[in-house]
């Protein structure tokens, strides 16, 4: 079986015309960004750099800061500088503690159906109200199995076939936040998608909406 994860590098790419891609980590403390260059069919590192927050809120380097976003947007367009970024195809990292991510198990009806089917379902999990967040969700790749698990056997009789669905929700403040540094810093994304495409222990990778 091939790798269910193949076409990641594939989605930050886009489009053909796109050669690099950012990536942007805003911490309380740091700004890291790194730049990926696309080279055949592989990604590879092209440049990276950091920029410590504390000194720019009149505090020592390493000392958690909360920044508006004018000035989180002067501090990476340093950083871009220094590090010699020059793509503005950018996606961010969005930290676990302003996210929610959950996998829900839900009947295998078809993409399309289950567009309709998940906000209703996200309800039972979302401690907000759904308008107050924004929703992106991806079926989980069904692994292949060697082995039986009776006890999973006898749950599925009687009952259709079910998928595993990853769900994103983020508050739309944070999202509009990071719209707004995006908006500042003249990213331009020629992405295929206006939310997350990765997940990792620690983030969730968000990319701009392209604006048309």
């Amino acid at each position: 079986m091939g790798n269910p994860f193949g076409d990641i590098f594939g989605g930050l790419f886009g489009s053909r015309s796109v050669n690099a891609v950012v990536g942007v980590d805003i911490g309380g403390s740091f700004i890291k960004a790194v730049q990926l260059r696309k080279k055949g069919t592989k990604a590879a590192l092209d440049t990276y750099g950091e920029i410590a927050l504390g000194p720019l809120a009149g505090l020592e380097v390493g000392q958690a800061t909360n920044l508006p976003p004018e000035k989180i947007a002067e501090a990476i367009l340093a950083l871009f500088k220094e590090a010699k970024i020059t793509s503005r195809d950018i996606v961010f990292s969005l930290p676990l503690t302003s996210t929610l991510l959950l996998v829900i198990e839900m009947p295998d009806v078809g993409e399309e159906k289950l567009k309709e089917m998940i906000p209703f379902e996200a309800r039972k999990y979302i401690p907000t109200s759904v308008e107050e967040v924004s929703l992106n969700w991806w079926i989980v790749p069904q692994l292949e199995r060697t082995y039986v698990d009776p006890d999973e056997e006898e749950r599925k009789k009687g009952a259709g076939p079910k998928v595993d669905v990853l769900i994103a929700a983020v508050h739309n403040d944070v999202l509009s936040r990071y719209q707004e540094i995006a908006q500042k810093i003249g990213a331009s994304s020629a992405q295929r998608r206006s939310a997350g495409i990765l997940r990792s222990r620690s983030s969730l990778i968000w990319v701009p909406q392209t604006r048309k």
